[in-house]
Formats: structure tokens, sequence, C-alpha cells
């Protein structure tokens, strides 16, 4: 499993608590929708606030390895 950013962590977990609570999205409390839509914010907000410099590069392209 991928280790994602805590903040998509976080909203990947809530959604599966409203789910399981509430059943599909459309019969979620108003609080919850809310609630969700914060953290969508937040989300989309730290994704927009980072940085150039890149600490972890993922390796998509294997080829190279077997050079050394």
């Amino acid at each position: 499993m991928p280790d994602f950013p805590d903040i998509c962590e976080s909203y990947i977990l809530k959604h599966a608590v409203y789910e399981a609570k509430y059943g599909d999205s459309s019969q979620w409390n108003q609080e919850a929708k809310a609630d969700m839509n914060m953290n969508l914010s937040q989300l989309v907000a730290s994704f927009g606030s980072m940085s150039d410099d890149n600490i972890e590069i993922a390796i998509t392209n294997l080829d190279y390895l077997s050079l050394v």
C-alpha cells in the first residue's frame, strides 16, 4: 500500500467512517458533508502549497537499474 500524506489518509478514513455510519454520501447529514468539504479544501490547499524540493522520487522505469 502506498504511503499517502497524512491529510490524504485522514480524508480517506473520514470518508470510510461516514459511509459506514450513514451509507452513501447522498444520505449524509449536513454536518458530515460540511466536515468532508472542509477536509477536502485542506487537502487541495496542501497540494497547492507543495514545494519544488522533492525528497522522494518514484522509480517508474526500472530498465536503468540493470545497467549497474
